[in-house]
């Protein structure tokens, strides 16, 4: 019997087919935004199209791939209508494909299961990721109230999401998200805000912000996994032993929709005092991410099975999505006595995070479960309070030995998790990544630009500590925007560590991105 080729184009979704060559279309016209009349009210459309492609540096390994590995092409297109000077509307349509799938066809692929991922990271085709936001903002006298799939924006830290627990995350293109705005989820909320007329008059100004979820759509964060036929190359590199790995997980049941299990709701109080803006925040609602509960191994199905040198093994999860409330405030303080006219005259900013988590939800590992033998992966759920503290320092000084044209911005920052009640004789994890009672997490970013603005050099360094369990990134990048239209990156990702046997540890690689503006 002859055997076919696989076509290159095997399955293509009209929708995204069809929005691509939209933006086909808008690439090739001039690079600016256009209008659109509509009832006599101009529309105005916007938007970007990336095309990136990621090669692997670290070797050929189970959980990557060596030379290029992703193939990246993600596409923001954006509307903005104003039917009336108190009514706005908002809507921007993403487009996010990876043509490694399609290139690559030297069976690899195969070899690493990493072909049983294509139908999920092909193309990223749910309705809720083609249509990234859609809202209408209605405001009057000093109530503004903004309906309709959006973000909420509650943090004040880099890198890592501490009260920013609103929106889901997408994880699903990993360290190769070359757009950082592309991995937060718009998700349907009602919004409304109010500002006093009068405030108390030690304040500049003070609102009240509040948020309802009413569950019209459940979108979940698309995390990590430590399955390649999951998460593709950014699976994680779960180790159970010499030659033993995670090769599967189970997906959580997801609450009915509009179903009040799913309802969430937040308050947020806001003021500017003196050189200082601070919030007060409230949340209630439920988990982006389930609590998986790993209930025992065993040999995955044959279909998941692959590399000889490597038995596969099948966590048993039994995950779901939990209750989730917390209470805290965050600080951003411009130190204007701080200004150093040899450093550049400007003034250091401090942000700091505070977040205070009721009865969080965590698994246990290593614990003694009545009817069985202690095993580091049976475990139980237990609710422990827990306590995290941030804190970064935005500086931009004048450094004249490397920039004597434009000053280095440096932003240090450090973020502290504690869990309270910490169990003496076993350890508490979700899914298979261990906590300890404190775990640490340090950053540094250091950014500049050159030749008027146009170069952009930034390194951005991280450092996890989790116990005796640690690992590092590091990201350095070079940034050349020749106009308003065009944009080129070069970008180099590295890391390393021993955490869950260097679960990262296979990641390092670098990405080339043109970005088209239009």
């Amino acid at each position: 019997m002859e055997n076919k080729k696989r076509p290159l184009f095997k399955w293509i979704p009209c929708k995204a087919l069809m929005f691509s060559g939209i933006l086909f279309f808008l690439m090739v016209s001039p690079g600016m935004a256009f209008y659109v009349d509509i009832f006599g009210k101009p529309l105005q459309v916007m938007g970007y199209i990336n095309q990136g492609v990621q090669v692997g540096t670290a070797g050929d390994h189970y959980d990557t791939l060596d030379g290029v590995q992703a193939v990246l092409t993600q596409a923001l297109l954006e509307c903005y209508y104003e039917p009336s000077h108190n009514l706005r509307m908002f809507a921007s349509f993403n487009l996010d494909m990876d043509w490694m799938y399609k290139i690559r066809g030297d069976g690899t692929l195969k070899a690493k299961l990493l072909d049983k991922a294509e139908d999920k990271l092909f193309i990223l085709d749910e309705s809720h990721t083609l249509l990234k936001e859609f809202h209408f903002t209605y405001d009057v006298d000093n109530l503004v109230f903004r309906v309709g799939k959006q973000i909420v924006s509650w943090g004040e830290t880099d890198g890592v999401r501490i009260m920013d627990q609103i929106n889901p995350l997408d994880g699903r293109r990993g360290l190769s998200d070359v757009q950082f705005e592309t991995t937060i989820i718009p998700i349907w909320l009602v919004k409304a805000e109010y500002f006093v007329p009068n405030p108390p008059s030690w304040m500049q100004s003070f609102g009240i912000e509040f948020v309802f979820n009413p569950n019209a759509e459940f979108i979940p964060s698309y995390s990590g996994s430590p399955a390649n036929q999951i998460a593709g190359i950014q699976a994680f590199n779960v180790m159970l032993g010499p030659g033993m790995r995670f090769g599967n997980a189970n997906s959580a049941p997801e609450p009915d929709t509009w179903d009040s299990d799913g309802w969430e709701h937040g308050i947020r109080l806001k003021s500017i005092i003196g050189d200082s803006i601070v919030t007060l925040n409230y949340f209630n609602g439920i988990t982006n991410d389930p609590v998986g509960l790993v209930r025992g191994v065993g040999p995955a199905p044959a279909e998941f099975q692959a590399d000889p040198d490597n038995l596969i093994m099948d966590a048993v999860l039994d995950a779901e999505y939990v209750d989730q409330q917390f209470v805290g405030m965050t600080l951003a303080h411009e130190f204007s006595s701080a200004r150093v006219a040899s450093l550049g005259g400007i003034a250091p900013v401090l942000r700091m995070e505070a977040f205070y988590g009721i009865d969080s939800v965590y698994g246990t590992s290593g614990k003694v479960i009545t009817g069985t033998a202690a095993d580091g992966f049976l475990q139980v759920q237990e609710a422990h309070d827990e306590v995290k503290l941030a804190f970064s320092l935005d500086w931009k000084i004048k450094v004249p030995l490397l920039n004597p044209d434009s000053g280095i911005t440096v932003s240090p920052q450090f973020i502290w998790h504690h869990i309270l009640d910490y169990p003496s004789n076993y350890n508490l994890a979700q899914s298979v990544f261990i906590f300890q009672e404190n775990n640490y997490t340090t950053s540094l970013l250091l950014t500049t630009n050159y030749l008027h603005g146009k170069l952009t050099p930034m390194v951005f360094w991280m450092h996890n500590i989790y116990g005796d369990e640690k690992w590092d990134m590091l990201v350095a990048s070079l940034t050349y925007d020749p106009d308003p239209v065009w944009s080129f990156k070069l970008a180099h990702t590295m890391v390393s560590g021993d955490m869950v046997g260097e679960f990262l540890g296979h990641k390092d690689n670098v990405t080339f991105t043109v970005n088209y503006r239009f």
